[in-house]
């Protein structure tokens, strides 16, 4: 796993340290489940747009 701040080898601050992420996440079998920040087994885009929809839907009938 690999960090975006220096001293996440100290689980106090990945903990209590305001905007910590990880950057890459390697599962033991090699397969890479974040890469550069973003998810690599979902597509975000389509999260957000089923999101979106879902939204409009919820706020249409408010």
């Amino acid at each position: 796993m690999t960090w975006n701040y220096p001293h996440a080898d100290s689980a106090w601050h990945v903990a209590f340290t305001p905007g910590v992420r990880a950057l890459d996440v390697v599962r033991d079998d090699g397969e890479v489940l974040v890469r550069d920040g973003l998810p690599t087994r979902v597509d975000l885009a389509e999260v957000r747009a089923k999101a979106a929809e879902q939204a409009h839907r919820l706020f249409t009938h408010l």
